[in-house]
C-alpha cells in the first residue's frame, strides 16, 4: 500500500514541477457565471430590473478567456455572455423610450449584455500586475415590442494581486475601474485557484465576482450591476 501512495506522491510531484512560470503561460479558459442583475433601464421613466420587471431570477452565464504570455507582458481576451428575461404586471404608468405603457399592461422584458474585453498587463514583482481593460459592451434591451441596442467602448485602468497559499494554490483578485466620464465599466474579482496535476499545467479558478456598468447618452441609459458565482477552468499551453 505504502509503495502505490509513494509512486502516486512521485508522479504527482513530478507532473507539478513540468509547469513554468504562470505569467509566462499561454491559456485558455472557460467558465461559468452564476448571479443577477440589479439596476434600471430607460431614457425616460427609470425601470427597476427586479421591481418593476421581475428580472430577479438567477441565470447561468457563459465567459471565455484567451491569453498570451511573455517575460514581463500578458495579453488576453475575454468574451462573457448574459442574458435575462421576465414577465409582470405593471403597477403604474411609465415611459419608455417615449414609447407609453398603462398600469396594470402584462409586459415582458429582455436583457442581452455582451461584453467583450481586451486585457493587458505589466509583472511589477511577482504576484502584482498591473495595466488597461478596453470593454466592448453591446446591451439590448426590450419592453414588448419597444427594442433599444447600444454599443460602445469603455477603457479602464486595471491592478491583478495573487497570493501564493501554498505551491498549488493560490489567492487571486482582481480589480478594473474607469476612473472617469459618463460612460463606466467597473469589475471586480475574489477567489481561490487549485492547480490540478496535469502537464498542460491547468488550474480550478473558484470565486465570487462583481460588475457595474453605467451608461449614460441621451437616447439610452443604463445602469447595471452584478454579483455571482464564478467557476472556470484554465488550460495551459
Amino acid at each position: 500500500m505504502y509503495k502505490y501512495i509513494l509512486l502516486f506522491i512521485t508522479i504527482s510531484s513530478s507532473l507539478y514541477a513540468s509547469c513554468p512560470s504562470e505569467f509566462e503561460q499561454n491559456s485558455i479558459e472557460v467558465g461559468n457565471m452564476r448571479g443577477s442583475f440589479s439596476g434600471n433601464i430607460g431614457t425616460d421613466d427609470k425601470l427597476e430590473l427586479k421591481n418593476d420587471l421581475d428580472m430577479k431570477k438567477s441565470a447561468n452565464n457563459l465567459s471565455a478567456k484567451l491569453q498570451k504570455g511573455f517575460k514581463n507582458h500578458k495579453f488576453g481576451f475575454k468574451l462573457s455572455k448574459y442574458k435575462y428575461s421576465g414577465k409582470k404586471k405593471l403597477g403604474k404608468d411609465i415611459i419608455f423610450n417615449s414609447e407609453n405603457f398603462a398600469k396594470s399592461q402584462m409586459i415582458s422584458s429582455k436583457l442581452d449584455l455582451i461584453w467583450a474585453k481586451a486585457t493587458y498587463r505589466y509583472k511589477i514583482i511577482d504576484g502584482i500586475n498591473i495595466g488597461f481593460n478596453l470593454n466592448g459592451l453591446r446591451v439590448k434591451t426590450s419592453i414588448n415590442n419597444t427594442k433599444y441596442k447600444k454599443d460602445l467602448i469603455i477603457p479602464s485602468i486595471a491592478i491583478d494581486y495573487k497570493y501564493s497559499i501554498t505551491d498549488n494554490m493560490s489567492l487571486n483578485t482582481k480589480i478594473s475601474i474607469t476612473p472617469y466620464g459618463k460612460n463606466r465599466a467597473t469589475d471586480s474579482y475574489a477567489g481561490i485557484a487549485f492547480r490540478l496535476p496535469f502537464r498542460n499545467c491547468s488550474t480550478l479558478n473558484i470565486g465570487y465576482q462583481t460588475s457595474v456598468l453605467n451608461i449614460e447618452s441621451k437616447k439610452y441609459q443604463n445602469n447595471l450591476s452584478y454579483s455571482g458565482l464564478y467557476a472556470g477552468i484554465r488550460f495551459g499551453f
